[in-house]
């Protein structure tokens, strides 16, 4: 007879991600910080008035310094291991009358 699974599993966490999906996702982070600083640069073309495109090209000079110091920041794991669980809906009323036997109605 097979052993039954416990009710939670405990997923693997603490692990390290593998160093291929870890470049995937700083590439991902790096290109859309890089599709931003483009849309800065379009916005100090199209934008009317000076302050708004003034706002536009410091957005776009800053945005390299922030998307190399995100790229570059280690990758997080979770502090305690999570656990896989399947919610169950909780009977809220009749609760603690099933927790406790019925007292017989006569006292005795």
């Amino acid at each position: 007879m097979r052993a039954r699974r416990p009710p939670e599993a405990l997923l693997v966490t603490t692990a390290q991600p593998s160093h291929l999906q870890e470049v995937h996702d700083r590439h991902v982070q790096y290109t859309i910080t890089m599709s931003l600083r483009i849309l800065c640069f379009f916005l100090a073309i199209v934008l009317p008035g000076w302050p708004l495109k003034i706002g536009a090209v410091i957005g776009a000079a800053v945005l390299p310094w922030v998307a190399v110091q995100a790229a570059n920041m280690p990758y997080r794991t979770a502090s305690e291991p999570r656990t896989f669980s399947r919610t169950r809906p909780a009977i809220e009323a009749g609760r603690d009358e099933l927790s406790a036997p019925d007292a017989p109605a006569d006292g005795s």
